[in-house]
């Protein structure tokens, strides 16, 4: 299942297409990272499904499925980098 197959899905884009989100990790284990979404919620995902680059200043950038950013409910959060 992909984001397409939601009648309120916001991207269009190809199925399978990772997301793009900048990020603070503020904690990670053996088998994922959490951030902390706009809302303060903290949000974990797991490495197994994520590709993760380490950029400066504590920031990193994610590529996250789109399926599970719709999941985790952070398609309107503004960690999403546009293109």
């Amino acid at each position: 299942m992909s984001l397409s197959d939601y009648d309120d899905c916001p991207y269009e884009g190809p199925e399978n297409e990772p997301i793009k989100m900048r990020v603070a990790i503020v904690k990670e284990t053996k088998l994922a990272v959490m951030f902390l979404d706009d809302k303060l919620r903290p949000i974990w995902l797991p490495k197994s499904q994520i590709d993760i680059v380490l950029e400066t200043k504590g920031m990193s950038k994610l590529y996250v499925p789109e399926w599970l950013v719709y999941s985790k409910e952070l398609e309107d959060d503004p960690c999403i980098l546009s293109e």
